[in-house]
């Protein structure tokens, strides 16, 4: 009895002294690091390892099921943990994971890919488009009543991508962008012949294709009746001329969402192919259209198209770009001139003193170069929508006579916009003519060129060898029987002096001080909030960071879905943005890293201490602000797929 009580005592001796040998230790504030931030495997996976440094107990967050660790979790210690990550091997595409490193507050990233067999799976997609592009807005007609935009009449629909898409170009009839809680969508009234086309996508050498769409529908009878796929068609062509329908599958969602639409064919001959989606008889129905994608499919339950039972099909008028895309017809085009401008024409009241030389006019059209009050410029086109042909043309817009004389330096500068052009350099050129004399032409550069119709910069041409001269400049339009794009112009401007071009804006120096970085993440949750001051809004909490968003000026409804997508935080124009962190600590920089450079415009803070500054499609504040942070949106909307926070 004596002996088992000893070994009793001895235990719990030895227990007692293990306890406190595991008790943390205080090793200083709050800190995790990890000794990489990326980690790149080949197809066959392989084991690496990283070290963990970490002041607190963590843990490692992940869900990819190809990714394993070697141990999910951690104590704190003043020495540096291992940790294996080990891969799978990839038989697909390329694939990757984030993995997140954890305390807490406090988060360390690491980014794994793996390259698959395969190669990216972007590169099956032909087209993909959800008509997201932006927030659309209601239009005024003739009658004063506010009215859904005919595609024709707004660009946020213009939101494409895709390996196919270089020379693609829409059509329609009787159909609008509209919004279904701040979601856009394609709206195809209860009227019959309201149709919708995506034309000239090219495939390469992809022969098996699957098209997806997600669509709904209302009625008198309820919103959400049965879909009826006999009243609404879906077509393919591989000449525009030719249409063959295509059977697709529903799969029924509930109420609140759009049912999901499948057609998987294969296609013989072509190296293009467009899309038709039709409402072809007026019924009680109308429906709505959304999330359109064409893909490589790689099954083997595809369906053939035999494009010789086809039949001659209307899919409406080409939709001119001129007509609603960029800044073309929103009113608020520029037409100041620049400073030590020696000649200006900004085009957005007529054709001021520029002429027409009409060379080759088809008799189907009154002129090719004409002014177009709806979207402030010069625009030239041999392109019929009625009838959606082509015709050969030449014309020619040619400028007043520009005096140069006793200048020391010039240079010409213009913007444009256009597209559905085949060789751009042969279809819109520049020219210049000394004295009277023969034209020479002023090439523009290939990435100069626009793809779509939000206006830029054409390039600066140096005038030094007409200086002390007399020119004109011209702006020659070209077009074929088989190819007529469509050109604008406007802001052309001959300045005195060196061009210079602005320099880019330093990135600015992050303070030092405490850092918090979030990535978005579709897991997060969003709960319904109002501000006092910037009305309805949504707000998540991460890691003891509450961000927000307010409607505050902005036309966009608040919407949670849109407002957080899987890679990445939509912030519409005039929204209030205001982050909270727990601990009360004021605020040193905040730092967005976005999707894309036009989504990346300064902001106004709130308290107006610091400096807002962007460096490509990089945002950054510094400066100094007390807890919560607040900013208006009023450059653009941005869309941060990493928010950095210094306190």
């Amino acid at each position: 009895m004596k002996l088992r009580n000893f070994f009793v005592g001895a235990l719990a001796a030895l227990a007692f002294i293990v306890g406190c040998q595991e008790k943390e230790q205080n090793l200083g504030a709050p800190e995790i690091s990890i000794s990489v931030s990326e980690m790149t495997f080949d197809a066959a996976g392989d084991d690496k390892a990283l070290t963990v440094t970490s002041t607190r107990e963590w843990k490692v967050e992940y869900d990819a099921d190809w990714v394993a660790v070697s141990q999910s979790s951690g104590k704190a210690s003043a020495n540096p943990q291992t940790v294996t990550v080990s891969v799978l091997e990839n038989k697909e595409y390329d694939r990757s994971a984030d993995l997140v490193f954890t305390i807490g507050l406090k988060k360390a990233y690491l980014t794994v890919t793996q390259a698959g067999p395969k190669g990216s799976a972007d590169a099956l997609v032909v087209y993909a488009n959800d008509f997201d592009g932006g927030k659309v807005e209601k239009v005024t007609g003739s009658d004063g009543k506010s009215y859904w935009p005919y595609l024709d009449q707004s660009d946020v629909w213009r939101n494409e991508r895709g390996t196919g898409i270089d020379n693609l170009k829409y059509t329609s009839n009787g159909v609008s962008i509209r919004s279904v809680s701040s979601t856009n969508n394609i709206f195809f009234p209860a009227k019959g012949g309201t149709c919708f086309s995506i034309q000239d996508l090219e495939l390469g050498s992809a022969t098996s294709l699957q098209l997806t769409f997600d669509a709904s529908h209302g009625s008198t009878n309820g919103y959400k009746a049965t879909f009826a796929t006999a009243d609404f068609k879906v077509y393919v062509s591989k000449d525009n001329a030719k249409w063959v329908e295509i059977p697709y599958s529903l799969e029924v969602k509930s109420e609140s969402e759009f049912d999901a639409a499948t057609a998987r064919f294969t296609v013989a001959g072509t190296d293009k192919l467009s899309i038709g989606f039709k409402h072809p008889a007026a019924t009680a129905d109308a429906y709505r259209l959304t999330n359109i994608v064409l893909s490589v499919y790689e099954g083997q339950d595809a369906t053939a198209v035999d494009f010789s039972a086809g039949a001659d099909m209307d899919f409406g008028k080409v939709v001119d770009s001129g007509s609603g895309s960029g800044d073309s017809g929103n009113g608020s085009v520029d037409s100041t001139a620049p400073a030590n401008a020696i000649f200006f024409e900004s085009f957005t009241t007529s054709q001021g003193a520029f002429t027409l030389n009409e060379v080759t006019v088809p008799s189907a059209f009154p002129y090719i170069w004409g002014f177009d009050a709806s979207y402030k410029c010069m625009k030239a086109t041999a392109y019929e929508n009625a009838t959606s042909k082509n015709y050969e043309s030449e014309s020619w817009l040619i400028s007043p006579e520009i005096d140069l004389a006793g200048q020391t330096a010039a240079y010409l500068t213009f913007e444009h916009a256009g597209g559905y052009f085949g060789t751009p350099a042969n279809e819109a050129t520049v020219w210049i003519s000394k004295d009277g004399g023969e034209w020479t032409n002023l090439a523009i550069a290939a990435a100069d060129y626009p793809t779509g119709w939000s206006f830029i910069a054409a390039g600066h041409w140096d005038l030094a060898s007409y200086l002390g001269s007399k020119i004109k400049i011209a702006f020659k339009y070209a077009s074929t029987a088989t190819q007529a794009g469509t050109w604008e112009i406007r802001n052309v401007a001959v300045i005195a002096g060196t061009y210079e071009a602005e320099p880019e804006p330093e990135t600015p120096e992050i303070p030092e001080g405490n850092t918090i970085t979030i990535k978005p993440s579709s897991a997060y949750t969003w709960e319904d909030d109002k501000h006092d001051s910037y009305g309805e809004g949504l707000k998540t909490t991460i890691d003891g960071v509450t961000i927000a968003f307010y409607k505050n000026t902005s036309t966009s409804a608040v919407n949670r879905e849109n407002q957080l997508k899987s890679d990445h935080v939509r912030i519409y124009k005039g929204y209030a943005l205001i982050i909270t962190l727990e601990n009360a600590q004021s605020f040193k920089s905040v730092v967005f890293k976005t999707t894309a450079s036009e989504y990346s415009k300064p902001f106004t803070v709130v308290s107006r201490n610091g400096t807002v500054t962007q460096t490509g499609t990089q945002v950054t504040w510094v400066g100094e602000h007390e807890n919560p942070f607040i900013a208006i949106m009023d450059g653009s909307q941005i869309r941060a797929k990493e928010i950095t926070i210094v306190y």
